[in-house]
């Protein structure tokens, strides 16, 4: 029986307790191999731009998941699903990340990711 390579995998986001340790926050990334421009929205916090809770809305296109290391090419974060397509279908100003299950990849200050699961 042969093996199949992996389809779908999803990224834990985790903060750094002030003991050094990792904290899972029951968030998660799924990203779909192969996919292209897939798009997710999380809530963020009020900012110079926006008063109070409002929502982020990110993609990720040329995922890919070799060697134990997931990698995509990720845009955003803007503030609509429209803005969001129109950044990803550009292709301009996209942040590549790689992520792998047995380090802690800090994705922004305080917040760290590692996959989780590979199916």
């Amino acid at each position: 029986m042969g093996t199949s390579s992996p389809q779908v995998v999803t990224v834990g986001v985790f903060q750094q307790a002030a003991s050094g340790s990792y904290v899972n926050t029951s968030r998660t990334l799924v990203y779909q191999v192969g996919s292209q421009c897939q798009t997710w929205s999380r809530t963020a916090q009020g900012d110079a731009t926006n008063a109070g809770e409002h929502l982020h809305d990110n993609a990720a296109t040329n995922v890919s998941y070799q060697g134990e290391t997931v990698t995509w090419t990720e845009f955003g974060p803007e503030h609509s699903q429209a803005a969001i397509e129109a950044t990803c279908a550009a292709g301009a100003g996209g942040v590549t990340k790689s992520v792998n299950s047995t380090t802690y990849y800090q994705d922004h200050p305080g917040v760290f990711l590692r996959i989780v699961k590979v199916e």
